[in-house]
């Protein structure tokens, strides 16, 4: 199966970022997992629903625990492969180097993370839907397991 690439409009721009081959996007996920994995893991809790996380610490742990040379780390790994690509004024895609990231995104750092965003949808799209779907599932879930009277699934 060939990788898909899509495009999306970003503030003024056309970009199209594409899947990364299995290799590449493990480890790219393991990275992503070692930094952001502590931060999800306050923010969702063993127990909790997402209604009632208390987002202050998330984001504060985030903080501490995001590294400049993670996110350094997967933006060039992306550039590496050719994932993001922008449109030119000639009507092509063309891939991002360091340098054409930094010229094109100074003054516009929110939409460099748009970018980014959209680059980790269309790679890990598929596990942030099973995510997603599993905490729907957990929310109506008892809050502590042992206490369901019946260890047999219900119908």
């Amino acid at each position: 199966m060939a990788a898909k690439a899509e495009r999306r409009k970003i503030g003024d721009h056309d970009y199209q970022c594409s899947q990364l081959t299995w290799g590449v996007a493990n480890e790219v996920f393991a990275r992503l997992l070692q930094s952001l994995g502590p931060a999800v893991g306050n923010l969702v809790g063993p127990s909790k629903s997402l209604l009632d996380v208390d987002v202050g610490p998330a984001i504060a742990r985030l903080a501490s625990d995001l590294r400049a040379e993670d996110v350094e780390f997967i933006v060039q790994r992306l550039m590496d492969e050719k994932v993001m690509k922008y449109k030119t004024s000639k009507g092509g895609f063309v891939a991002f180097n360091m340098e054409t990231w930094n010229v094109h995104f100074t003054g516009h750092f929110f939409n460099s993370l748009r970018l980014l965003r959209f680059a980790l949808e269309v790679n890990y799209g598929d596990f942030l839907d099973g995510v997603r779907a599993a905490l729907k599932d957990n929310q109506g879930a008892p809050e502590d397991p042992a206490s369901s009277n019946s260890d047999s699934p219900q119908a």
